[in-house]
Order: structure tokens, then sequence, then C-alpha cells
């Protein structure tokens, strides 16, 4: 396994918005479900095939039943964790959807390699790379009759191929109600960006549970942001009610950058 953390862990960890794993767990602490392929590219052959089912046992390293019996040759093994049953691998396992049914999805895993199997090289181990990453928003100081919320981030990947190319922009909005508005903390796993800089995230907050066009809502300032693979992207947005205003900060190398200091919309 080789993303066990987020790159940018020890940020959230210091300010209490995320817990670090340790680098010590099974392997299935990590990647709860698995499916993989392994086939032979001079002649297309599939050697073996491992059906998604959840992972067992307590050891740190997965060993997969390949055959004793095949042939020298060069082989490439694709390997997907966290799948969910409704997730379907496309374009021949060569790709999957990041966020089927305009949800976030699951926290995927991936592993893409060529294995080149003779009389002295016989013996591979391939590390699991995390496919998304995840937005943490931290909002203080809502006045309580706003109990829910709606967070759109624009411009992500839909779709990631077996060598984590991405592509396929989409818009995703999530809804969320609130049972304690004075302090909210979300946490959505999110693939990365189409382009650097090109998602923009805008939040709405509404009066009453629900989140309807016809309640009364107010939002701050939509903001420029990046999701990254394995990194944590951390937004804080602090509203003061003496003005009407909020506060955005994006946490960048461990300090809080001011985005924006403006009046609601």
């Amino acid at each position: 396994m080789e993303d066990k953390n987020y790159l940018n862990i020890k940020s959230a960890v210091r300010l209490g918005l995320e817990s670090r794993k340790s680098e010590e767990l099974p392997f299935g602490d990590y990647v709860g479900t698995l499916t993989c392929r392994l086939h032979n590219v001079g002649t297309g052959e599939e050697v073996l095939f491992v059906p998604l089912a959840p992972v067992e046992g307590d050891k740190q390293e997965l060993a997969l039943p390949i055959p004793e019996n095949i042939p020298f040759g060069t082989y490439v093994l694709t390997a997907w964790g966290n799948l969910a049953d409704s997730c379907v691998l496309a374009d021949s396992w060569k790709g999957a959807e990041l966020h089927p049914d305009n949800l976030p999805g699951e926290d995927l895993y991936l592993a893409h390699d060529t294995l080149v199997y003779n009389q002295l090289t016989h013996d591979y181990t391939v590390g699991m790379k995390r496919v998304k990453g995840k937005l943490i928003v931290h909002v203080e100081g809502m006045p309580p009759q706003y109990r829910a919320s709606s967070k759109t981030v624009t411009e992500l990947s839909g779709y990631v191929d077996h060598r984590f190319n991405y592509g396929r922009s989409l818009d995703l909005r999530i809804d969320t109600v609130w049972p304690a508005p004075h302090e909210i903390l979300t946490k959505t796993i999110l693939a990365p960006s189409f382009e650097r800089d090109l998602s923009v995230l805008e939040l709405r907050f509404f009066e009453g549970s629900q989140c309807s066009e016809s309640a009364f809502w107010i939002s701050p300032e939509a903001v420029a942001m990046t999701m990254r693979r394995n990194e944590l992207t951390i937004m804080r947005y602090v509203y003061d009610k003496s003005c009407c205003c909020f506060e955005i900060y994006l946490l960048v190398n461990d300090h809080w950058e001011v985005l924006h200091s403006m009046e609601i919309s």
C-alpha cells in the first residue's frame, strides 16, 4: 500500500480536522474491497481474475493467487480497491467512473504495473495509490436559523483510466442538513480538478432544514480552488454577523491564506 495517508495530513491533524492512520495497519484497513486482473501482454490472455470481494486477514500485504504454471513473459497487473458494487469498470477494465450517479463515491485505489516474469525476476510488490482527494470545509459562526447547506464544486474529473489519466469534466452538488449549524464541518471525497485552478467552490446556507430554492439563503463569494489526488483541500469560512460577511481562508503550506472578506450575496 503506497498512499496510506494524504500527503498533507500533518496540517489537518494539527488543526484537529483529520486523523492520521497508522502506517502499520492491515491491508484491509486501507482497502476494504479488491478486484484485479493479470494478463499476458504478448498473447492478451487473462491468466488471473479476482472478482470484487472484501479484503480479509490481518497482513499488511496481500498475496495474489497467481498460477504457478504460467509461462515466462511480460504481464500487466491492474487492481482496483474500494470499488462499490454499483461502480462498473469501463472500457474493458481500462478505467472507472469517479462520481457514479453524480455522488462523491468511494475512496478509490488503483495499481497498474508491468511485470516481467523470467528465471531471475518472479517476485513483485506493487503499491496501490489513492485516486481521489478530499475536500474539508469548516464553517464557523453561522446563525442558528441556517440549518441546511449546499456545496457545489465545478470542473472535477469524472473518469480515470488505468494509467491515472483523468478526463470527462463534471460538476457536483451535495446537500447537507445540520443538527448543530453554529460549527459546520464537511469532509467530501472528490476527484481531482479537471485542470489546475479551474474548479469553483460555491456554498449556500438555507434557513430551515431543506436546501430549497424557495427558501431564503445566503452565499459567500464563490472561490477558485484545486482538488488533487491524495491531497486534502482545506477551506475555512468565518461568518461575521456584525457586518453580514464571510472571511474565506484556504490552507496553503500549513498556513491560512485569506481568499475573500466580502459581503454575502
